[in-house]
């Protein structure tokens, strides 16, 4: 190989190493800002399990009210219903006490 050829050779493995070089420096500049959404996306996810953890337990005390308001509603219904026949018979009641107070007022009237 001739001197020529040799610097020739020599300056190609040179021009090579600095493109490596850069090459190799923005990778790595690459894989820092790969790291440091990695970073914020793990922060993202750290945070949004909280959410979800947060949102399960308020779902969780939201069934556990409509449960205890279901069985006191079903009571509430329970008792309205009581109350219902209750009141149809005092109604019955007042009505028949109604009917004797008029005949024994009628009778009256009428000389009995």
């Amino acid at each position: 190989m001739i001197p020529e050829e040799m610097q020739r050779t020599m300056q190609f493995i040179l021009e090579q190493q600095a493109n490596l070089a850069i090459i190799q420096q923005k990778a790595e500049e690459r894989m820092q800002k790969f790291d440091e959404r990695m970073e914020k996306t793990e922060e993202r996810m750290t945070k949004a399990e909280e959410r979800m953890t947060k949102i399960e337990n308020v779902m969780l005390r939201l069934a556990h009210a409509q449960v205890a308001t279901n069985e006191r509603v079903s009571a509430l219904d329970e008792a309205l219903e009581r109350l219902a026949h209750a009141h149809a018979e005092t109604d019955e009641r007042l009505n028949a006490l109604i009917n004797t107070v008029e005949r024994y007022i009628s009778e009256r009237r009428n000389g009995k």
